[in-house]
């Protein structure tokens, strides 16, 4: 009974939703059509959404899994805890974050603690060589959210098995319509223990963070077809006045 009134309410809550004004508007355009149009127009200075920092520790999932337990034996079910993985591996693999690119000089290296920030920042960087301008009154503008950033274990067993999970959603918008998306997720190659992710100010994580920000932009510049500079009448023109920055 509690499952239909639970999904009754969610569907009645994605109806209001729905019905709202408050959604973005959306028109996908197909990625040849958005790249030719950042190449013609420009685009406004990229903003980000910082993702909520998660630490999924064995500790709190054996607290948590003994509450539930305890609760189970007095409702009669069985819950059994295995030690075997835990989680499948992201869809694009796990990531070399050693491998920064040529994004950031050796003093950035650990300039972020959140990726969405770090690729606003890189795409900024990287525009140039792309053959976009960064326009502050283009009608162009992207957003990218961090909607996947935590630390997480392989394993029960054993140690040193910490990965960091992201999964950052970058949106184009032309003016309020959303024109593009694109969605870069993985995890580390990398496995360190817990202790170590969070030493020396948690230096390592920022380090992640960063190289993850660099990597998901080359990501959304190779979607859209910008992973080379391309020249055009406009690009030189607006190399030799100075406004590609």
């Amino acid at each position: 009974m509690k499952r239909v009134f639970l999904v009754a309410a969610l569907l009645a809550v994605t109806s209001c939703a729905s019905n709202s004004g408050s959604m973005s508007k959306a028109k996908i355009l197909p990625r040849e059509a958005v790249a030719s149009a950042l190449r013609d127009e420009g685009l406004a200075p990229p903003r980000a959404v910082a993702g909520e920092w998660k630490q999924i520790t064995k500790g709190k999932v054996v607290g948590a899994t003994a509450l539930a337990t305890v609760g189970a034996l007095f409702g009669g079910d069985r819950i059994w805890i295995g030690a075997g993985p835990r989680k499948d591996v992201p869809m694009e693999g796990y990531a070399d974050l050693d491998e920064g690119g040529e994004v950031w000089s050796n003093d950035e290296k650990a300039l972020f603690d959140d990726p969405a920030l770090a690729m606003a920042e890189a795409v900024k960087r990287l525009a140039r060589e792309r053959g976009v301008r960064v326009d502050p009154v283009s009608r162009y503008s992207i957003v990218a959210n961090a909607a996947v950033w935590r630390l997480d274990y392989d394993r029960m067993s054993g140690t040193d098995d910490y990965r960091v999970h992201y999964g950052i959603h970058t949106t184009v918008s032309d003016g309020g319509t959303v024109v593009q998306n694109s969605y870069c997720e993985g995890a580390s190659q990398v496995k360190r223990s817990l202790g170590d992710w969070l030493a020396n100010d948690r230096v390592e994580i920022r380090k992640a963070a960063t190289a993850i920000g660099s990597r998901c932009a080359d990501h959304w510049f190779e979607e859209l077809g910008l992973s080379s500079m391309v020249v055009t009448e406009d690009s030189v023109r607006a190399i030799e006045q100075g406004v590609l920055q």
